[in-house]
């Protein structure tokens, strides 16, 4: 199962890295270019715990441990 961020109530559900950068305007990886194909990839291979605390976004995890839930 791919990571997901879940967030305004399950409003959002962020599954890639475009996505991400879409809604809080941060490159999870500055490395990847907004028309790389990877930009377009799963969060799988992401540390998303260690972004969200970079940016101090506070989440917590879902009972499977697979989503990050932003309130």
């Amino acid at each position: 199962m791919c990571v997901t961020i879940v967030a305004n109530n399950g409003e959002i559900e962020i599954e890639t890295q475009r996505q991400f950068f879409e809604h809080f305007g941060f490159k999870i990886d500055e490395d990847v270019d907004n028309d790389s194909p990877f930009f377009d990839c799963c969060l799988c291979n992401m540390d998303i715990d260690g972004v969200l605390k970079n940016l101090n976004i506070p989440y917590e995890m879902d009972d499977n441990g697979s989503d990050f839930i932003i309130r």
